[in-house]
């Protein structure tokens, strides 16, 4: 089982990730707003790699049978200046 610091760390990192996918997400939205679906396509897979990066962590977590609750996001703006 990895050390309640390394643990710490983990879930902190997957608050990161989710947060990053959540930007990208919204970045994209206000892209397609726009009509700009070719910008708007580039932002949606960067939002899914983001995603993919917490899920690897979220696995390691259960596989190694770690008990954690995930962090709270903040609210993300769909509009930009």
């Amino acid at each position: 089982m990895p050390s309640a610091d390394l643990r710490k760390l983990l879930i902190a990192q997957i608050g990161s990730e989710l947060s990053a996918h959540q930007l990208y997400l919204a970045i994209a939205i206000y892209f397609e707003r726009q009509s700009l679906d070719r910008w708007g396509k580039v932002f949606r897979h960067q939002s899914v790699e983001e995603a993919q990066h917490a899920q690897k962590i979220i696995d390691f977590l259960i596989d190694n049978d770690v008990e954690f609750d995930l962090p709270a996001l903040k609210a993300t703006s769909t509009r930009f200046g």
